[in-house]
């Protein structure tokens, strides 16, 4: 798969490789290798519906911001995120 990379400003192809980290001691809880033109909110939901998380919070980036992606991921988790 091919994708862009907005910091070096050019194609590349390959993997990503994404984890989701525990804020106590940032061990990894869940990771994904996905292709690099997948979307990350997909990839991110489908990690988030593999775990348990109600009653913990989880903390991401402005990408993750708006109602599309608190519809997705309906863990019962505190969801922190930027919105702008």
């Amino acid at each position: 798969a091919c994708g862009w990379c907005l910091s070096h400003s050019r194609y590349f192809w390959g993997y990503r490789l994404y984890r989701l980290c525990a804020a106590r001691d940032g061990m990894p809880i869940a990771f994904e290798l996905a292709a690099v033109n997948t979307p990350d909110r997909t990839v991110a939901a489908q990690m988030l519906e593999r775990l348990d998380l109600s009653g913990d919070t989880v903390m991401a980036g402005k990408g993750f911001a708006g109602d599309e992606f608190a519809q997705l991921t309906k863990t019962g988790a505190l969801f922190l995120r930027r919105d702008s």
